[in-house]
């Protein structure tokens, strides 16, 4: 599981299983600001199923 946006560091990792994306109630804007990425939709869901 990682925390308010997927880590690049995480794809593609043999090491790494099934990978989830759990909402930590950062707002969007400040997630869009720091990041430059539109925030995930987590109007789907606090926890987000990535692979």
């Amino acid at each position: 599981m990682t925390l308010c946006l997927p880590k690049v560091g995480l794809r593609g990792s043999p090491h790494i299983g099934d990978l989830y994306l759990a909402d930590i109630s950062v707002p969007a804007s400040v997630t869009e600001e720091i990041s430059g990425v539109t925030a995930p939709p987590f109007g789907l869901g606090r926890v987000l199923k990535l692979a």
